[in-house]
């Protein structure tokens, strides 16, 4: 009986499955992969460097109004090493902008403050606008209808940004396809009715929401367009680094 273990909070946990529902097991070697910068010079880089936009600080010309939607304490991001940078660029293009790090919870519980501080950092914590988004009680702005019909209802903090950007991290998504960019949006600052109907059952269990499929995926697709309809128009998504021995992925049978 193979025991696998698994990623869990800060530690791991055990799990003995029985040989019959066990299909195999990947595990990620990236943990092998030498970058050649550091974390933060990889992200300046990038920052220097996008892709199919003008540089953010170019973006915040003119802007008197910014919120960079971040992750929450659930996902793996290094906020530390990402929103710093993401800071500079917006002053360095707009010094007096009002800028709002707005954390995209989703459904999930609301991120604690000694969450946020370790999350971000002592300097940042205390010295800049942090908002967690309530998918429940945050003042919200109905923007009309999903492709696939359900009502996209966002954070009106979001949709009310002169320019609204997100810090992410890119991973396979069991139905989404994959996680980061617009992920961000929603489900990250969206209503809980908005998230429930994008998460439905039917749609889960549609053939194209597998990891790894983006085309003709429809949590994808409404996704996709509740980002476009938003205006959220620069992200910088990293791909995490994990310790070994890796993150791993287990197939079990049926």
């Amino acid at each position: 009986m193979p025991t696998i273990q698994f990623p869990y909070g800060k530690g791991h946990i055990e799990y003995n499955i029985p040989q019959h529902r066990f299909a195999g097991e990947l595990v990620s070697q990236m943990h092998n992969y030498k970058p050649g910068l550091s974390p933060s010079e990889l992200v300046r880089q990038a920052l220097n460097n996008p892709i199919g936009t003008p540089k953010l600080s170019a973006m915040a010309e003119g802007k008197k109004n910014a919120v960079i939607i971040c992750s929450d304490h659930t996902r793996p991001v290094p906020s530390k090493i990402i929103i710093p940078p993401m800071l500079e660029e917006i002053r360095k293009g707009s010094p007096g902008c009002d800028i709002t790090l707005l954390i995209s919870t989703g459904c999930h519980r609301l991120t604690s403050q000694e969450e946020l501080r370790e999350k971000f950092g002592q300097e940042i914590f205390e010295s800049e606008k942090i908002v967690v988004h309530d998918c429940d009680n945050s003042e919200m702005v109905n923007l009309g209808k999903l492709p696939s019909g359900g009502s996209m209802i966002i954070n009106k903090l979001a949709t009310d940004a002169d320019l609204l950007c997100a810090e992410g991290f890119i991973e396979p998504h069991f139905f989404a396809g994959f996680s980061g960019g617009r992920k961000s949006l929603l489900p990250g600052v969206a209503s809980r009715r908005t998230v429930s109907y994008n998460h439905n059952s039917e749609f889960i269990a549609h053939p194209k929401s597998r990891t790894g499929v983006l085309d003709g995926n429809l949590i994808h697709n409404d996704m996709l367009y509740a980002s476009r309809a938003a205006g959220l128009s620069f992200i910088c998504n990293v791909v995490t680094k994990p310790p070994p021995p890796g993150r791993r992925w287990v197939r079990l049978c049926g």
